[in-house]
């Protein structure tokens, strides 16, 4: 992979060993290790510009309602970016973003669909950049591997950790419990799976990390199961209330 300079927002040393992932991410991770598993990921995965564009769609419709308007230049992270799919998307939260991706899986970043884009290999649970590094944060097709009831330890120490990173706003895809391919992938269930969760479970554990639910979007309610919503930190509104008064 071409060497790339760290972003300055990342303060620590990049990078991932064994004991810095949990067990849930160990498990889906794995799958995404092997050699030219992110060339494959983009032919099988989203070979169809419908399916491609799904998730930019999404992100876009959620931070419209939600109010995301980012300054000029302000930094985006996308975690875990996979291959890129997400830049485009996620630097248009505001005039000239400036993107970063992070993904644990070192095939995923040399298959990287943006080759200028800054790029790290790190930990959804481990990210080794300040607190509040990053204007804005998005999670795109993650959180529903952490979706099953016993796994809400995990979900949890996910959502803190990129609650951690982000200076305010959290856009983030799940799996919705309510719908019939989420109905279905709960029968299925099993640790290590994709996973759909309720959204009021879902918002308690964003409210446990110190963010707040702003909206919601979802490709086909009741349908589909993939769905994103945006949070704020709550002390960044407590901030905000306080300067309006």
């Amino acid at each position: 992979m071409r060497a790339i300079e760290t972003p300055a927002a990342f303060v620590h040393p990049v990078g991932v060993t064994e004991d810095e992932t949990s067990g849930g991410e160990g498990e889906v991770r794995a799958k995404w290790q092997r050699s030219r598993a992110g060339d494959d990921y983009v032919r099988s995965r989203f070979s169809s510009r419908n399916a491609r564009q799904r998730d930019a769609r999404l992100l876009a419709r959620v931070a419209a309602r939600a109010g995301v308007r980012l300054a000029e230049a302000s930094p985006v992270l996308d975690v875990p970016c996979g291959t890129g799919r997400m830049a485009a998307a996620a630097a248009a939260l505001g005039p000239a973003a400036r993107y970063v991706g992070a993904d644990v899986s070192a095939s995923m970043l040399e298959a990287f669909e943006a080759p200028e884009a800054a790029r790290v290999r790190a930990s959804v649970f481990a990210l080794p950049s300040a607190n509040g590094a990053f204007d804005a944060v998005v999670c795109c097709r993650f959180l529903h591997h952490l979706g099953a009831p016993e796994q809400q330890g995990e979900r949890r120490a996910a959502l803190a950790e990129l609650a951690r990173a982000s200076r305010r706003w959290v856009l983030a895809s799940w799996w919705d419990a309510a719908s019939l391919r989420g109905r279905s992938a709960a029968r299925k269930a099993r640790r290590g799976t994709r996973t759909a969760c309720r959204w009021s479970e879902l918002a308690e554990d964003l409210r446990a990390v110190g963010l707040e639910p702003r909206a919601r979007a979802y490709s086909l309610r009741f349908v589909s199961a993939q769905a994103w919503f945006a949070a704020e930190l709550r002390s960044q509104i407590r901030s905000q209330d306080h300067q309006q008064r």
